[in-house]
């Protein structure tokens, strides 16, 4: 039976450590959509099979091999795509903070103004007029324009979107961590993967042994036929 996860760990995203959370990771071989014919072809390579039996097994490994590797991508992208939706969140809520205190601070110089020290009549209704509606655009266009920074390929660019990062919301792990624990669609890939992972290693053992002990004499017979 596979085991979940219990632990946060930077590979399994892909990553070698959480530095890179944000960052564009270049494409494993076989990653990039369509390319499953260069990635058994090299697997192939790496496992020579010898004879008939060999490359069944090689076949199914390769299967397996492929789908962790589609299933990791997948993964990958899930958790960015929530990542960037809290700092979406988070940067719009902030600019809704800051607008609600602007119209508070009105709604107060208008109660002097009016001579009203409420400013909900019971028979006029409600006296203050809100000047202007929340735009949410500005704070979207910030969120956006930082994403980019935090995928930017100039490492300078990258250390001052995280710092701003740090600064105005909380720190990279921390963001993951919580897309850890709340995504589902992390848990149900993981899950998946972690049974494939273990496919994969019976595999490997299987194809392991019937290399250990093939006979000698099948392969130069295969290998002339």
């Amino acid at each position: 039976m596979a085991t979940k996860p219990n632990s946060l760990v930077a590979q399994q995203f892909g990553l070698t450590s959480f530095a890179e959370l944000l960052f564009e990771t270049s494409d494993a071989i076989g990653e990039t959509d369509g390319s499953f014919e260069t990635f058994h072809e090299h697997l192939l390579q790496s496992l020579v099979p010898m004879t008939a039996h060999e490359r069944v097994i090689a076949e199914n490994i390769i299967t397996v091999e492929w789908e962790i590797s589609q299933l990791k991508r997948a993964m990958r992208a899930s958790v960015r795509r929530g990542v960037e939706q809290d700092i979406r969140h988070h940067i719009i809520h902030i600019h809704q903070a800051a607008y609600n205190a602007e119209i508070g601070k009105l709604r107060k110089e208008h109660q002097p103004a009016s001579d009203q020290s409420f400013d909900f009549n019971p028979i006029l209704g409600d006296q203050f007029k809100v000047p202007y509606e929340f735009d949410p655009m500005p704070a979207k266009t910030e969120a956006e324009d930082l994403i980019q920074r935090l995928y930017s390929k100039k490492p300078e660019i990258k250390k001052c979107a995280h710092d701003d990062l740090s600064v105005t919301f909380k720190h990279a792990e921390d963001i993951l961590a919580d897309q850890y624990k709340s995504s589902e669609v992390f848990q149900t890939h993981s899950d998946h993967i972690a049974t494939l992972e273990e496919r994969r290693r019976d595999l490997k053992k299987d194809y392991d042994r019937l290399q250990q002990f093939r006979p000698i004499e099948a392969i130069a017979k295969e290998a002339c036929g």
